[in-house]
């Protein structure tokens, strides 16, 4: 492996445990992508409209979910999104690093670095290895500590030129498909419906009030809701419900930041739970 090599990192707890990694090792930067990848139109990102397209989604998926709380300033939201920060390219004497996890959003900078960056060298470190160790750990780099990592990144293997170019087509594929949302299932990175998980939050509700934090929270830690999904999405689909007439939502007066859900006497529509894959990483 090249001495120069930039570790490619999504952002919040993966930055700031690769952040340990690189520490005092002269040659290796991190480069963070803050952007979730996993949620939001992927069309035209590229572009300025693309991207503005998207920066609305996640606008409005924010004020859906606080309406009473509107952001003055979406300078810093603003800022994060999109794919700016791949560019320009690593220069010729320098590597990249993916440290790859089992989340969509790991799984899609991957294809994303494959994609605009066709000269790089690449080395794949696969978080699986150090899950196998610790079967209580999910395959996702906050979860273990910056010596672990480093004994993994010995571990790391090249990813030849083959497949690079499959990972690219795939995120060409994905990005310009008109999903939302986007999922990591038995190995392969898939566009679902808007409601994809609609049918496993309604579930955990019942007639009786319950803490949207205890909904949110249950489902995240159940089978249904796939590795790094996070709360933002699944806390907006049960105000999308609400407003469908399908839950009832009333503030929390305990706890501001919470509130309470449940059924409401409407029957959920079929929600549908197709999906295509568009490629498998070997």
């Amino acid at each position: 492996m090249k001495t120069r090599v930039v570790h490619l990192s999504l952002g919040a707890d993966w930055e700031v445990r690769l952040q340990e990694v690189v520490n005092g090792r002269p040659g290796h930067r991190v480069l963070v992508v803050p952007d979730l990848l996993s949620w939001g139109p992927l069309r035209g990102i590229h572009t300025p409209g693309g991207l503005a397209a998207r920066t609305a989604y996640v606008k409005n998926v924010l004020l859906t979910i606080a309406p009473e709380e509107p952001l003055e300033d979406w300078s810093r939201l603003e800022e994060g999104m999109g794919i700016a920060p791949m560019f320009p390219a690593p220069p010729p004497d320098e590597i990249a690093l993916m440290w790859l996890g089992q989340t969509a959003q790991d799984q899609l900078l991957l294809r994303l670095a494959c994609a605009v960056w066709p000269d790089t060298e690449f080395w794949v470190a696969d978080l699986r290895k150090l899950s196998a160790r610790c079967p209580n750990n999910p395959p996702v780099v906050p979860v273990f500590c910056a010596d672990a990592l480093r004994e993994l990144e010995g571990l790391a293997v090249p990813l030849s030129p083959q497949a690079k170019q499959v990972l690219a087509d795939q995120w060409h594929v994905m990005a310009a498909q008109d999903h939302v949302l986007r999922i990591y299932q038995d190995g392969a990175v898939c566009g679902v419906p808007e409601n994809y998980f609609d049918a496993a939050l309604l579930r955990l509700c019942t007639h009786e009030f319950k803490s949207r934090a205890w909904v949110v929270g249950a489902f995240i830690g159940g089978d249904e809701c796939p590795l790094g999904m996070g709360d933002i999405f699944a806390r907006y689909r049960l105000h999308v419900m609400a407003q469908q007439g399908l839950l009832e939502m009333r503030a929390n007066k305990d706890r501001d930041w919470d509130m309470w859900v449940r059924k409401t006497g409407a029957s959920p529509e079929d929600i549908p739970r197709n999906h295509r894959p568009v490629g498998t990483l070997t």
